[in-house]
């Protein structure tokens, strides 16, 4: 339990023992929880000055229903010694309070901080690690280049609608006139004969709208299909997806 996420009860399953029972003799006596000279304010936040490096990464998210900014050693990949601080909500003055308790020695050591856009985390790694380099998650900024071309597909998807709308009233508007020219050629040139019709054969004037294809599907449909392809490499895409990539 000290080494992997596993809890108690799960262990107790394993080995066949009472899980609650287990739980209280690790935290009551095996843990050392109850000497833990953190546990007076480890609800609000946790230091361990020891596990700081020369690169380090730091981001807030959700802990027991609860916003929560950690720092955290990258050479620690995860495993022990990697947390370095874990401070309740994202407010900058509170959690630079924290760091600076950490020796000046070991904070100016620091060379790098990745983080994400926000202006408080800025504010954060510029006055607690003044010699580090900031470093923007490159996560976040592929996302950045995917929303924007996301954006730019949806934009494109709205102006086909827009032209299909436009030559579906134009169509519309062309079969009443139809009809109305049917009509006054019929008042002008009533019928007089009998049999099969001479002429060119005459269109339905409830003929169904088709709009304008390219290869086998319409621009809308290509607009709708593309989004998985615009989100990956070139390189993955298959014989079907390089084929509607070159059409778009």
């Amino acid at each position: 339990m000290d080494t992997y996420p596993i809890t108690a009860r799960s262990l107790g399953l394993y080995f066949k023992v009472d899980g609650n029972n287990l739980e209280r003799a690790y935290k009551d006596h095996l843990s050392g929880f109850r000497n833990w000279e953190q546990a007076s304010h480890a609800e609000d936040w946790v230091l361990h000055p020891e596990n700081i490096g020369k690169r380090l990464g730091i981001d807030e998210t959700m802990l027991h229903k609860d916003l929560m900014t950690f720092l955290t050693n990258k050479e620690g990949h995860g495993k022990r010694h990697t947390l370095i601080a874990a401070v309740k909500g994202t407010k900058a003055s509170d959690i630079i309070n924290v760091l600076m308790q950490i020796p000046q020695e070991q904070r100016e050591q620091v060379e790098e901080v990745t983080m994400d856009f926000s202006d408080s985390m800025f504010a954060i790694v510029t006055e607690a690690f003044p010699n580090a380099a900031i470093v923007i998650d490159c996560f976040l900024i592929i996302k950045r280049c995917i929303e924007a071309v996301e954006e730019l597909r949806l934009k494109a998807k709205r102006e086909a609608q827009k032209a299909q709308n436009k030559e579906k009233a134009r169509f519309k508007k062309k079969l009443e006139q139809l009809v109305k020219s049917r009509k006054y050629y019929r008042k002008k040139h009533p019928k007089k004969y009998k049999g099969k019709k001479l002429g060119r054969k005459p269109q339905r004037l409830n003929k169904r709208f088709r709009p304008t294809m390219l290869a086998n599907e319409t621009v809308i449909e290509l607009l709708t299909r593309s989004k998985y392809l615009l989100s990956v490499s070139g390189e993955k895409w298959t014989g079907r997806q390089k084929t509607r990539a070159k059409i778009l």
